[in-house]
């Protein structure tokens, strides 16, 4: 099990944006079998659309409190039998 801390751009609040986690680094030639992505710590915001696009995850953000930094934990399984976590952060600015 690999785990890394990823920044994520700061969201505009009340904005949706797209963001994604890429995992090319870790995969070693392996591919994404499945995927879990949650909002640990919402901020206000709401996640929605997650899925797989090669070695990326991608999600989409909505919303958002300004002033508040939210986490996003996402967890992939690899063809090799893989389970990789990487906590992502993301800033909620205002508008």
């Amino acid at each position: 099990m690999a785990s890394a801390d990823r920044p994520l751009g700061p969201h505009t609040a009340g904005e949706e944006v797209t963001y994604a986690i890429d995992w090319k680094d870790d995969l070693n030639g392996s591919t994404i079998q499945a995927r879990t992505v949650q909002l640990v710590r919402a901020a206000g915001l709401t996640l929605s659309n997650d899925a797989v696009s090669g070695t990326r995850v991608t999600f989409k953000l909505s919303g958002g409190t300004a002033g508040q930094t939210a986490k996003i934990l996402c967890t992939v399984t690899t063809s090799a039998g893989e389970t990789l976590i990487s906590d992502a952060v993301c800033r909620v600015v205002g508008s």
